[in-house]
């Protein structure tokens, strides 16, 4: 029962900072779309020249690596009722890594 009650805390906690992420997020598209562009080039990837494939080249490996992983983690927890317990502290670590991904997009972002 304890680790319910961990779980519940962190994942309230998390779940803030993952809203506050997000909303920070919108935040800053909102202010780059209303930015105009120097040289009155677009920021869309399509109509700045960029392919498809080279823009969403990494995203079909992402996509193929979360599948298998989270394909892995069902068969494990189907193998014992104790691992069961693990699902919402993988949940939470989902949610972190999003969190992290936002703030390394944010800083990449700010960068240019």
């Amino acid at each position: 029962m304890t680790y319910v009650v961990v779980a519940s805390i962190i994942a309230v906690i998390v779940s803030l900072i993952y809203l506050g992420s997000v909303w920070r997020a919108f935040r800053e598209v909102s202010r780059a779309r209303r930015t105009p562009h120097p040289g009155g080039k677009s920021a869309h990837p399509a109509e700045a020249g960029v392919s498809a494939l080279e823009n969403e080249s990494w995203f079909s490996w992402k996509l193929l690596i979360s599948i298998i992983l989270s394909t892995a983690v069902l068969i494990i927890a189907g193998q014992s009722a104790s691992f069961w317990n693990l699902i919402p502290f993988i949940a939470i670590g989902s949610a972190i890594a999003i969190i992290v991904a936002f703030s390394i997009d944010s800083r990449q972002a700010s960068n240019r």
